[in-house]
């Protein structure tokens, strides 16, 4: 990604970079010399022509970061992709977006919990983020587009490409009501190594990131993970404690992610208030935090962090960091734990 951003500076646009000379290529000197010649044999291999007639077949978008579409949210976290490829319409930043996800091999008591804890937050206007994979995930996106809600599916191919194929009828509901969105280029089949990379962005485009089932072993840990390290808020549902398939969402509420059981359990989560006229919800500007306070908020996690691990990622004099996490005890967004250690609530 950075030599992505390094040619840009470069060559300023797209286009300086395909129309470069390859001798212009090779006196980078910080890209290295087995990346130069990828990059300039995927150049050569390459008809832009031949591309860009098919992405307008296909009615294919390609946002990249420098555009004023580009979601605001994921432009905040580590390696966020240079542009996204888009079928259908993406929705606007002031929407409240909630990744919804979980196992593929998932118990009727998973499906229904995510259908209608993805029905219920889309009735309040909620976007409905996911995967479009078999189980959670469609189950999700099938909430969303029965509550006539907007639902976002991130694939781990290119967007033209509908994986898994059982999943068609979706694909095609969510190009209605919202859009197919993905950071690789079209005609990219699926590998077992992007579905990683696609977890990302699906806890990046969201406010919070709810598991719905999940095993121990599972993909939606790498996204539960993601989400905390983006600063996002993590919410799980309970699931049977003899059943292999709630482990790993049973290990997150005991780890200290949120019990979620109703879309006012997440809503409260994301200190987001019911607007009863409107039957809506909107944020509450209670727990706007100062550019200090959501400092000092981002070094906390649901694994316990000292006073001291705080100033030294922070470099805030003690006293203020104090203060800070008073504030934030008192507003119920942190926990104090014994050994002056800190845990989100």
């Amino acid at each position: 990604m950075k030599n992505i951003y390094l040619l840009m500076e470069i060559f300023c646009d797209a286009e300086g970079i395909y129309n470069a000379k390859d001798t212009d290529f090779r006196k980078i000197g910080k890209i290295p010399a087995k990346v130069q010649e990828k990059l300039l044999a995927l150049k050569k291999s390459l008809d832009i022509n031949e591309v860009m007639d098919y992405m307008d077949r296909k009615n294919i978008d390609f946002i990249s970061i420098y555009d004023a579409e580009y979601p605001e949210l994921l432009k905040t976290i580590d390696n966020p992709p240079f542009g996204l490829f888009v079928i259908g319409h993406m929705p606007k930043d002031e929407c409240i977006k909630i990744s919804v996800v979980g196992t593929r091999r998932c118990s009727q008591y998973g499906r229904s919990a995510a259908y209608t804890l993805s029905r219920d937050l889309a009735l309040k206007n909620a976007v409905i983020v996911s995967g479009l994979a078999e189980g959670i995930d469609a189950m999700a996106h099938k909430g969303a587009l029965d509550a006539k809600g907007i639902t976002l599916g991130v694939m781990a191919c290119g967007v033209d490409i509908c994986y898994p194929h059982e999943n068609k009828n979706i694909y095609s509901s969510i190009l209605e009501r919202g859009a197919i969105v993905s950071e690789f280029p079209p005609r990219t089949e699926p590998k077992p190594w992007f579905f990683p990379m696609r977890n990302r962005i699906i806890s990046g485009l969201s406010h919070g990131c709810l598991i719905v089932e999940a095993p121990l072993k599972s993909g939606s840990l790498i996204t539960a993970n993601y989400a905390l390290d983006q600063g996002r808020e993590v919410m799980a549902v309970p699931g049977n404690i003899t059943s292999r398939l709630s482990a790993g969402s049973n290990m997150l509420i005991k780890e200290g992610a949120h019990l979620a059981a109703s879309a006012t359990d997440i809503f409260d989560c994301l200190g987001i208030i019911e607007d009863e006229k409107e039957n809506t919800f909107i944020k509450s500007g209670n727990n706007e935090l100062a550019p200090d306070e959501k400092l000092v908020y981002d070094c906390i996690s649901l694994t316990p962090v000292t006073v001291d691990e705080i100033m030294h990622i922070t470099n805030m004099r003690l006293p203020n960091i104090q203060y800070i996490l008073i504030k934030l005890e008192l507003m119920g967004i942190i926990l104090k734990q014994p050994g002056q250690r800190f845990i989100r609530s």
